[in-house]
């Protein structure tokens, strides 16, 4: 199981995953938000040990101001919601009165944010895909992946990741995991679609 590194910076983000972190990191460079802390918690199963070691590790207390925790709706953004806060109460926090909202009183103050938004269900790529929809040449994933459906035993069974993946494989440099492609601009951070995530993070 992951443990939390040394708490470095009183804001706490908490991601799930490698894929995801590198894209945050990514973000939040971009959008120059200053003390941001990354946390890998691994899998969603992983989350609550997780947030108890961390809210247990030297330093959390008299260091850490916001504890926020992203994660992938998958089918359910409310029973993902409703995961999170359960991990955050059983760590000894607080949990925030609704998803993208932060805690009010309590310290550290805790925040949840549900991908691709609070209502919807999805993940991290169904959001990429959504602000990527309106570029020119989108159209060609979808006509590739339909020419696939038809000839192969075997298509994607996530269509939010094949989706992605196959738009990024025709960029010019092919192959970028999720962090990297947002380094290189492939993934329309300034669309619509990224704002509310985008306004979260600067609230915390």
């Amino acid at each position: 199981m992951p443990d939390p590194t040394t708490i470095q910076q009183p804001k706490q983000l908490l991601l799930e995953g490698a894929d995801p972190c590198a894209f945050f990191a990514s973000l939040i460079r971009r959008l120059a938000l200053p003390l941001i802390q990354l946390q890998n918690f691994g899998g969603i199963d992983q989350l609550r040990p997780f947030l108890k070691a961390l809210a247990i590790s030297p330093h959390f207390s008299e260091r850490v101001g916001v504890v926020a925790v992203i994660r992938d709706a998958e089918a359910d953004p409310r029973a993902a919601y409703q995961s999170v806060t359960d991990a955050i109460s059983h760590a000894g926090l607080t949990p925030p009165p609704r998803p993208g909202e932060i805690s009010r009183g309590t310290s550290p103050l805790t925040a949840v944010y549900v991908l691709p938004d609070p209502f919807s269900p999805g993940m991290l790529e169904t959001l990429c895909v959504s602000a990527l929809t309106g570029e020119p040449d989108f159209h060609c994933v979808d006509e590739f992946l339909a020419c696939v459906a038809l000839g192969s035993p075997n298509p994607p069974t996530n269509q939010h990741k094949a989706r992605l993946y196959s738009y990024l494989a025709s960029r010019q440099r092919p192959g970028l995991r999720i962090g990297p492609a947002a380094e290189a601009n492939y993934l329309a951070l300034d669309a619509p679609q990224f704002q509310p995530l985008i306004a979260f993070l600067r609230s915390l």
